[in-house]
């Protein structure tokens, strides 16, 4: 009898340990593929904002299917008259939730970022023609599960960064160049090692390695240097040179500013010109950047559990 009460007790011991973990790991998924979304659709938010297939499109659909009356006002008479100045804002809103989301990058700051910018997508298109309605409720409950877990707090960089722990950082900067150069030798797979942009000159694409649509587009080189920035970041951190992460970052945000700059030319030097290829290189630029040099967070809202 005692046995059967000893081999219980370690039975729900064990079922705990579980679901803890269970839910711990998948807030962390959630995190990363709103990340995964965010990232995705940074590719269309791009200059021209009034195409048949832009930012502005769907941003009439909440005055010609309005949701939210005050809303649909604030559309017609405030967003569409500048439709220039608020297309830049939600590139740059979105491009900046990526990157949060994918890194756990102040992720309870940009987690209530993501319910403002879920609720106006809801308002704007909920009700647009062959639109899926509990999509948009869902993206915005994702985004209060995050806050209310900060993504489920490990495998983050705001966790690593919390913990002031220079060993813990070192291994996650490793991990990160791992990921970085995985990823990079993929691309340069795709594109059958060539340097210039074709068929090939996509990370992923839809109908090949991913089902939900392009992601980025490099060609050879701009997968190359993906690849030499993931070796650097982790050659860097296991030779403990801070310096190097500095450099790996800068060598980020300028790849990312020469796509920006030039976002709307169809054949740039590192791949098409989308604002999700800058994204990419940001990602990787703010990781290196954050976990070499970040201190420990002062607010409780970009702070880990």
């Amino acid at each position: 009898m005692t046995n059967l009460k000893s081999l219980d007790i370690r039975a729900n011991e064990v079922a705990a340990w579980l679901e803890e973990h269970a839910i711990r790991y998948s807030l962390v998924a959630l995190r990363i593929l709103m990340g995964l979304l965010w990232f995705q659709n940074t590719a269309w938010k791009h200059p021209p904002f009034n195409t048949s297939y832009s930012f502005g499109k769907y941003v009439k659909f909440a005055v010609d299917y309005p949701v939210f009356s005050p809303f649909s006002w604030f559309v017609e008479t405030t967003v569409i008259p500048n439709l220039t100045l608020f297309g830049y804002m939600i590139m740059v809103v979105e491009g900046a939730l990526a990157i949060s989301m994918l890194l756990g990058l102040y992720t309870r700051t940009f987690a209530l970022v993501g319910i403002f910018q879920s609720l106006f997508i809801l308002f704007s298109v909920v009700r647009g023609p062959g639109e899926y309605g509990w999509a948009y409720w869902m993206i915005l409950l994702i985004h209060v599960a995050i806050f209310a877990s900060a993504g489920g707090g490990r495998f983050s960089v705001d966790h690593v960064v919390n913990t002031s722990d220079s060993e813990l950082r070192r291994r996650a900067q490793m991990t990160l160049g791992s990921i970085v150069m995985f990823f990079g030798a993929i691309a340069l797979l795709r594109n059958g090692f060539s340097f210039a942009n074709g068929p090939g000159a996509r990370l992923w694409h839809q109908g090949d390695y991913v089902p939900w649509g392009r992601l980025a587009r490099l060609n050879g080189r701009g997968s190359t240097l993906i690849i030499l920035m993931g070796a650097a970041g982790f050659v860097g951190a296991y030779m403990r040179q801070k310096i190097v992460a500095g450099v790996v970052a800068a060598i980020g945000a300028v790849a990312a500013f020469s796509i920006l700059r030039d976002i709307n030319i169809p054949d740039l030097w590192l791949g098409e010109g989308n604002t999700s290829n800058g994204v990419l290189y940001l990602i990787v630029a703010a990781g290196f950047a954050t976990l070499a040099f970040a201190e420990k967070p002062s607010s409780e809202l970009a702070t880990s559990q």
